[in-house]
């Protein structure tokens, strides 16, 4: 046992010494993350990917900023969570969070809300991994969505009472979703997947 204990103590010293190169490593025109003692780093997105989380961001964002509610920030904001570091898509702050976030700070809080748009190689992490450390850590609403066309969905999975997810609701672009993280925010599930739809739910909201 006290050799068990030994190896499990040097494999944690030795990770940690690596997130810690990480953190040196990464630059602001990167979009990579520290997941089980390793480094990821993302390669160029499909265009119905970044479109999907231009979409959904700025709607957020402008409902967020209008109702003066917190933060929204998309892609390179960078989470340390208990063993790994992720840079979720779309992340909501509420107005107590928010305060947390330093402008000189590279770090951010763990957020309210969390969006993944899934992608060949981070459907797997989306839906295990990074799954389990979001419930794990408190993140209160989790977003994961399916781009493809012709295969357009969104899973919204929100904590009960004992911080385990359940899923609300699983949509295509015919449905309607109410976030439960930021309070009012209701849209048009095709507003996410279709730019010209998009187009119309923003000026409602700008309205």
């Amino acid at each position: 046992m006290p050799e068990y204990v030994s190896e499990l103590n040097k494999r944690m010293e030795e990770e940690k010494a690596k997130r810690l190169d990480f953190y040196n490593f990464i630059t602001p025109n990167m979009k990579a993350e520290f997941i089980n003692g390793e480094v990821v780093i993302h390669s160029p997105a499909k265009d119905c990917y970044t479109m999907v989380v231009m979409n959904l961001s700025t709607l957020m964002k402008v409902y967020v900023l209008k109702n003066k509610l917190g933060l929204v920030r998309a892609e390179k904001a960078l989470i340390p969570f208990q063993r790994n570091d992720y840079q979720p898509d779309i992340c909501f702050w509420n107005n107590e969070k928010s305060k947390e976030i330093k402008p000189g700070e590279h770090l951010y809080p763990v957020p309210n809300l969390i969006v993944e748009v899934l992608s060949r190689s981070t459907r797997s992490k989306d839906k295990g991994i990074k799954k389990e450390d979001y419930e794990a850590q408190g993140v209160k609403e989790y977003w994961i969505i399916d781009p493809r066309p012709g295969k357009e969905k969104i899973q919204q999975f929100v904590q009960g009472e004992q911080g385990i997810y359940g899923m609300v609701a699983e949509t295509d672009d015919t449905g309607v979703l109410t976030s439960f993280a930021i309070q009012g925010f209701e849209i048009k599930v095709e507003a996410v997947f279709d730019e010209a739809k998009n187009l119309e739910m923003l000026a409602q909201l700008m309205g």
